[in-house]
């Protein structure tokens, strides 16, 4: 069993809503000005509090109508005023309407609990609603550098799944400062007409406002947008285990709050809020943990290059004393492998590491040439960037650009160096769909000729007819099965989340409502029944009852159980594993939570069952249609997890399949999970969809730069 990120079914009240709230409607045709009409009532803050709206959020409707829907409390305002309103502000066609009964009812439910979480902020969410979104305000300031901020929004799919998006705002001040026009390429000319916003840094409230005020304070002014095209911002940890305090900034954590306080204060107008539970099968990857699944690789790279000589690249006369850190770890981490440090790429057959000095330059310039290197279209190159260099990541940036060169070297050859179960991959061929440069949408093939050797290319013109003339547009993945039939591998928005009993138990070690206590009784029953269990801390345990004997209470709070707990830790009564042993029983037998451990084996089912290895299952609708995710190496997993893990869809492709083609049968399934259990593509994880597309996307890119490199020769000689 999974839990997504998609709400289960749910009801809303829409006659209740009725009874409390208006809700209104307001159209643009877009045609007549790319002017959205959510930023009057964002813009005028007075137009806000004299219409007295809770909360906004719009959507297109139309290919050139945008509508924004208002809530406010009953009565509030009316028609009419919303139209003066947006009158006295534009000239333009607007067309408001108060929505009756049945048109509330005809709403998507997303629209209405975009419009209800919006309207948080009322009750002890940190944020805005009229921005469109919701908009949480952290707790305490982080101002990166004096230039950025990373705000995070909760977004409401149109399927009602949530999901949290850190963007970055950046001081309006900053692009003058540092003399960043907002011109300086094509791509970065939207934004002299993005919103600017104002954020009050000691309030914590964030509003859009008129740029072209004369009385504005530029100060607090910001745009949605990274000084640099590449910046990206300080996401959230989607999950961590740790101290609460951790705990409670996660994704995970946020948005099982969200719902909880949704839940609590709207329960009137809606049925109780739940993430989705999928049932599924799971895919376990035996004993391996993810120290062992790296070293594994390290050990594979080690024995790739004591045969083969490694060059590292850097062509300025004053060394920086980094370029020797690095050769004193590349001589670590490959202590038979001499490594040599040259100034520019002689060896047109070797592996060479090029360090890139100025990362910021090519950030800034989309269509620089690499100035650090001569021609080297023989050679085999791996850029690594040192002006953000870490030490204390060193190692793993190394073993990743290493691995880069193996796989680079792999698609000179035609061979796979580091996949040892080919016999896997008989009979499936893996297609991209790839846009060139110049729009154009061209196919790519993988696919293995024998044990060792496979084919990429490029498919003719006639070959990839069949793949780009299909209606679906979005197409990117496509997987030939051994039976000869066709499936698209698509991601879709829904990712897994940690069970609902982290969220709870979390939440009940935090305010002890459940279970706040046990009795004596309770403690020595606990603790006879684990010495039967476990001989080896038969004696202990008896120890700890005859101190428990001692005591005068006559039950054990929350707090006295800590004590005694740090008593046992400080005078070695028990050990840790016994210390969590008794936990688990406490738990077990009177539901009392003093630290939630979702980490630990017994749990990681309990906790974590989506999350963790690979789960798939079929759609109830069409035994066609699988689903899968690949999760974190469960065994020994890591403290967090960055990001989420998002299910993927294998969907047959009618239109390139027979009539009567054969379905993927279980066995074929299992091969093809097996293809994501590869050490090579992510740094100690699995990979999320076939290993085949990591050496297709490589191809692609080389293949694009050659076309580029013949494309400006080309112009040159025109």
């Amino acid at each position: 069993m999974i839990t997504t990120n998609r709400l289960a079914k749910f009801d809303i009240d829409t006659r209740k809503i009725l009874t409390d709230y208006d809700i209104y409607s307001v159209d643009q045709n877009l045609e007549e000005q790319h002017f959205i009409p959510k930023r009057i009532f964002s813009i005028n803050i007075d137009v806000e509090n004299s219409l007295g709206i809770n909360a906004l959020t719009g959507k297109k409707i139309q290919k050139n109508v945008y509508r924004l829907y208002l809530i406010t409390k009953k009565s509030a305002v009316n028609v009419q005023e919303i139209r003066r309103a947006i009158e006295k502000y534009s000239q333009h066609t607007f067309r408001a309407s108060k929505l009756d009964e049945e048109a509330i009812s005809s709403l998507d439910k997303a629209v209405i609990l975009r419009l209800f979480f919006n309207m948080l902020p009322f009750y002890g969410i940190k944020g805005t609603g009229m921005l469109g979104n919701l908009f949480l305000t952290p707790s305490k300031p982080r101002l990166t550098q004096k230039i950025y901020l990373d705000l995070t929004k909760l977004v409401v799919g149109d399927d009602c799944s949530l999901f949290l998006s850190t963007s970055r705002f950046t001081k309006v001040k900053s692009f003058m400062e540092h003399g960043i026009s907002l011109f300086n390429n094509i791509e970065r000319k939207s934004l002299n007409n993005a919103p600017w916003f104002d954020i009050d840094l000691k309030k914590w409230q964030i509003r859009q406002v008129n740029k072209y005020n004369k009385n504005l304070n530029i100060e607090n002014c910001f745009i949605n947008a990274p000084l640099y095209p590449k910046d990206k911002p300080h996401q959230m940890l989607f999950w961590a285990d740790g101290k609460l305090n951790q705990i409670q900034s996660t994704k995970f954590y946020h948005l099982y709050n969200l719902i909880s306080v949704f839940n609590s204060v709207f329960s009137e107008y809606f049925s109780e809020l739940k993430f989705e539970k999928v049932d599924t099968a799971k895919q376990l990857l035996g004993q391996l943990s993810q120290t062992e699944w790296g070293n594994q690789l390290d050990k594979h790279i080690e024995e790739f290059f004591a045969t083969n000589q490694l060059n590292l690249i850097d062509n300025r006369i004053a060394r920086d004393e980094r370029i020797e850190d690095i050769k004193a770890a590349l001589v670590q981490l490959l202590p038979t492998v001499k490594v040599n440090i040259r100034p520019i790429v002689e060896d047109k057959f070797g592996f060479n590491l090029v360090v890139i000095n100025n990362k910021r330059y090519f950030q800034t310039h989309e269509d620089a040439k690499d100035n650090y290197a001569r021609e080297y279209q023989q050679a085999i190159v791996q850029h690594l960037t040192i002006d953000t260099f870490r030490k204390g990541a060193l190692r793993s940036t190394l073993i990743n650009s290493l691995k880069e060169l193996i796989i680079k070297k792999d698609l000179k050859e035609r061979s796979l160096s580091l996949y040892h179960s080919p016999a896997l991959m008989a009979g499936w061929e893996f297609y991209q769909v790839a846009k060139g440069a110049n729009g154009a949408k061209a196919v790519y093939l993988f696919k293995m000729i024998n044990s060792d050797e496979f084919e990429v290319r490029r498919l003719d013109l006639q070959e990839s007819a069949k793949f780009i003339n299909l209606d679906n547009a979005d197409l990117q993945y496509l997987i030939k099965t051994p039976a000869n039939t066709f499936y698209n591998l698509n991601r879709k928005s829904v990712f897994t989340l940690p069970n609902a009993e982290l969220f709870g138990d979390i939440n009940e070690m935090i305010s002890h409502q459940n279970c706040s206590a046990v009795t004596k009784e309770e403690l020595k029953q606990a603790l006879n029944d684990l010495s039967k269990r476990y001989p080896n801390y038969r004696t202990k345990y008896q120890n700890l009852i005859s101190i428990i004997n001692k005591r005068e209470l006559d039950s054990f709070s929350i707090n006295d159980l800590k004590d005694e707990f740090d008593f046992m830790k400080k005078n070695k009564i028990l050990s840790p594993i016994a210390i969590n042993l008794l936990l688990d029983e406490l738990y077990e037998q009177y539901g009392l939570v003093l630290k939630v451990k979702p980490k630990i084996k017994a749990h990681v089912q309990k906790y974590l069952s989506g999350l963790t290895d690979i789960n798939y299952f079929v759609d109830n609708d069409d035994q066609d249609v699988i689903y899968y995710n690949v999760g974190t190496i469960s065994k020994n997993m890591n403290m967090s997890i960055a990001k989420a893990s998002h299910i993927w869809q294998l969907q047959p492709n009618i239109k390139l399949n027979e009539r009567n083609f054969a379905t993927i049968e279980t066995e074929n399934i299992l091969k093809f999970l097996q293809l994501m259990m590869v050490n090579f593509v992510r740094f100690h994880q699995l990979t999320v969809i076939p290993f085949p597309f990591k050496y297709l996307r490589e191809f692609i890119q080389l293949e694009e730069k050659k076309r580029s490199a013949k494309k400006d020769v080309t112009d040159l000689l025109k």
